[in-house]
């Protein structure tokens, strides 16, 4: 059975095959799973704007940097890691931090520079994919990192952002990764034709 999928945008031009691919979602949603299995798939470079920023501080994890200079900075760091990945030639499948779409200059990017996949599902299944996962992640709100109540909080910010920016919308519950990467291939296939 397919996921439920949606084109936002329907109706505006996507006649080219899309050189930029980036997967944008909440904590646990999977995009760099699937964005590295996509990535093999089509033969094209991944990328994880998490490893970038930390490529620029080493020894930390993306987590730990947020963590140590607050979100605001963390939030310039990011817009300066997308703006170089998407600045590259040749194409490429990007898996951004949840929280790229808060900054509009970061969205304009999305948009003018990538096709964008939003991968979601419900904070109930993000919240026991995220307790499976040791990677350490700061608090964003004052309920406990990767709890369903962080996760719906921040669903509810996000939201309209994931909306806003995203060409396809992939709903993941109950999908392995590699379900996810295949059904996005056909639907790239499909969006382009």
């Amino acid at each position: 059975m397919s996921p439920p999928i949606r084109d936002p945008r329907a109706g505006q031009d996507q006649t080219s095959s899309p050189a930029k691919i980036a997967l944008v979602g909440l904590r646990g949603s999977g995009k760099t799973t699937v964005g590295a299995l996509l990535a093999r798939e089509l033969g094209r470079e991944f990328v994880d704007l998490d490893l970038e920023i930390e490529r620029q501080h080493p020894g930390e994890r993306a987590g730990e940097i947020l963590a140590r200079v607050g979100e605001a900075a963390f939030r310039e760091l990011e817009a300066r890691a997308l703006s170089e990945v998407l600045a590259r030639n040749g194409p490429l499948v990007l898996a951004c931090g949840g929280g790229v779409v808060v900054s509009e200059q970061n969205r304009a990017r999305l948009r003018g520079s990538a096709w964008v996949v939003w991968l979601e599902a419900p904070v109930e299944e993000l919240s026991r994919r995220l307790a499976g996962d040791p990677t350490p992640r700061p608090a964003l709100t004052s309920a406990a990192p990767g709890s369903v109540e962080e996760l719906a909080a921040l669903r509810d910010a996000r939201q309209r952002w994931y909306e806003e920016v995203s060409h396809l919308r992939i709903r993941t519950e109950g999908l392995t990764p590699a379900e996810v990467a295949r059904f996005l291939r056909g639907g790239l296939g499909a969006a382009q034709a």
